[in-house]
């Protein structure tokens, strides 16, 4: 597992800007992003909480306690906004949390598939023998 590098406000906001479903809801100064968790638990000084909605626990529920353990912002659905507007916290709202987990985690990761040489084998035999 590659090792979390802080990012800066300014490169959190590099990355909003050019997301098409990531944006500011409140957009406070303050320290620098560490990490991306989605169980507050394991909420670090630093961490950025992102909210995932399952079967049966929403993490909507558990923003405030991520708060509480030190995180320096959530991530929150948009149509879940106005039960966050009275926090003074740093919050984005994406329309799905699920989805941007991904690239989110990737940039404060380091975009570590970059540094990877991925190589494909096609054909009918022989895969499961070469691989």
């Amino acid at each position: 597992m590659s090792e979390s590098q802080s990012v800066s406000l300014a490169d959190l906001d590099e990355f909003v800007k050019a997301s098409e479903e990531l944006g500011w809801l409140n957009r406070l100064g303050g320290d620098e992003v560490s990490d991306l968790k989605a169980d507050s638990r394991r909420i670090n000084s630093g961490d950025l909480f992102i909210a995932l909605e399952g079967h049966s626990v929403d993490g909507h529920d558990y923003v405030a306690d991520a708060f509480e353990r030190g995180a320096a912002g959530a991530i929150i659905r948009a149509d879940r906004a106005n039960d966050f507007r009275h926090l003074d916290k740093r919050l984005l709202v994406a329309d799905d949390t699920r989805r941007i987990a991904g690239p989110l985690a990737s940039m404060l990761k380091g975009h570590p598939s970059r540094k990877m040489t991925v190589v494909g084998v096609a054909g009918t035999n022989g895969k499961t023998t070469m691989t």
